[in-house]
């Protein structure tokens, strides 16, 4: 009937715009980013690396321009399927290298998380993320100075829950952690008991066979 046949034309066309929006909104981005950068992300206009980790959408790819990045913030992931991956060349068009080394990411001590006394350093973190990808990128921290920050630890990558990763070509190099703060001095002493009664003395010597005279034994 042409009842069903408008249903049925109406059905099939509401199924493709269904299908449409699913499919637009499965569609991961591709994010370029570069030391100091501050713009959108695009390959004409990257952005930083700590805005397109911290901002980065599920299944995202961000690709990391070659060079030496040092980050005063621990960078919290919280996107899925997400892939991080140096070794672009965003002088020669994005072409790619994966020298090791060529993209390093430097975690500077300052601006610490956690409890004073436990604190950390961490470059990247993330928790209960599924299908993480580290490709071509070297992790760093500096090593805690002494005397400042006691007990701090360092991460390269802290994961807290989190599946399905992987590293490939990656290193990481923790730098040294902070001492603990030295212990505070022990309570006074209590005053000790009383001696105990000395023995008594020698008698006085009378002749020669005596031995020496005049001295008593100690008190």
């Amino acid at each position: 009937s042409i009842a069903m046949k408008y249903l049925l034309k109406n059905s099939i066309i509401i199924l493709a715009l269904m299908l449409i929006s699913s499919w637009s909104h499965s569609q991961c981005s591709t994010v370029y980013a570069v030391a100091g950068g501050t713009g959108v992300g695009t390959k004409a206009d990257p952005t930083g690396l700590y805005n397109a980790v911290t901002t980065a959408s599920d299944g995202d790819v961000i690709r990391v321009a070659t060079g030496t990045y040092t980050m005063n913030g621990e960078m919290i992931i919280t996107a899925n399927n997400l892939t991080i991956e140096g070794g672009y060349d965003a002088s020669d068009n994005w072409s790619k290298t994966s020298e090791a080394g060529a993209t390093t990411i430097n975690r500077a001590i300052v601006n610490p998380t956690g409890a004073i006394n436990s604190e950390r350093f961490t470059t990247f973190s993330a928790t209960g993320i599924s299908g993480l990808r580290f490709q071509d990128v070297t992790i760093s921290t500096n090593d805690v100075p002494a005397a400042t920050f006691f007990g701090a630890s360092t991460y390269g990558v802290y994961l807290n829950n989190c599946s399905d990763y992987d590293f490939v070509r990656v290193q990481i190099f923790s730098g040294a952690a902070a001492d603990g703060r030295s212990g505070t001095n022990g309570a006074t002493g209590e005053n000790g008991s009383n001696g105990s009664q000395g023995g008594n003395g020698d008698c006085d010597a009378t002749s020669s066979t005596d031995g020496s005279g005049g001295n008593f034994g100690g008190g």
